[in-house]
């Protein structure tokens, strides 16, 4: 069982999680109050204002639907690519790609 992770429940996970952001928080604080040069209370507000802008915006965005959505997205512009221009994947010229790009091309 050497190198194999542990499952870890949902308490210790959210215990680490909130650890992190508690340290994130001190650490922004006050880096934040001596470069503008405000106060901590002040600093804190800023941070605050960060976290319920930044804190909401990555859900949607990565995790486990990042792939599903790109490969969503990947699949239509292709589909729309060939209804357009039908057989144009086909129609590449061999003398314009060399055999390093056709190893390394997507089918």
């Amino acid at each position: 069982m050497a190198g194999l992770p542990l499952p870890r429940q949902l308490k210790v996970r959210a215990l680490h999680a909130l650890g992190f952001e508690t340290g994130f928080v001190i650490i922004g604080v006050t880096m934040v109050a001596i470069v503008l040069g405000v106060s901590l209370l002040q600093a804190f507000m800023l941070e605050i204002g960060f976290m319920l802008f930044f804190l909401p915006t990555p859900w949607p965005l990565t995790g486990y639907g990042t792939p599903c959505a790109s490969a969503l997205f990947v699949t239509a512009a292709r589909a729309r690519r060939r209804a357009v221009n039908p057989g144009a994947d086909l129609r590449r010229s061999a003398a314009t790609l060399s055999p390093k790009t056709i190893a390394t091309d997507e089918p």
